[in-house]
């Protein structure tokens, strides 16, 4: 009879999960009139084990822009050797590292099409890091 009452409460246990996992994500929608750069400071758990170093079991930030960008630039700037992963809703997903040469900074400049991109900001080592996140356009 207990393990009735704990197979009950692990669906809720993901549910619950899974729901603070999406509302934990900041949405920044960008246009070609937003604030340039656009800059936000917070805090991250890098907890989880990933292909690009140790990240946050949530996404940092979702970011949606409303026109394609020939020149779109995402810059984090922190603690330690910040990383920064993004997914694309197409399923690509690019990962860049700082290194002892970076001055912990990252930078992934390029051409951005149109759309929402989820981005999970994270560090080469486990644990609780201050970061800045700028995105800009030319």
């Amino acid at each position: 009879m207990k393990f009735r009452h704990v197979w009950t409460m692990v669906p809720a246990a993901i549910a619950s999960l899974a729901i603070a996992t999406s509302a934990k994500a900041e949405t920044l929608n960008i246009t070609e009139n937003s604030a340039n750069p656009l800059v936000v400071e917070s805090t991250v758990s890098a907890t989880e084990s990933s292909p690009c170093g140790s990240i946050a079991i949530a996404p940092s930030h979702v970011v949606t822009l409303a026109d394609d960008f020939d020149n779109l630039r995402f810059t984090v700037e922190g603690e330690g050797q910040p990383t920064l992963m993004i997914q694309e809703a197409g399923g690509r997903t690019t990962c860049v590292q700082a290194d002892g040469f970076s001055g912990g900074v990252v930078e992934v400049p390029g051409f951005w099409a149109k759309g929402s991109y989820t981005l999970f900001i994270g560090n080469r080592s486990p644990g609780q890091y201050s970061y800045k996140l700028s995105i800009s356009h030319l």
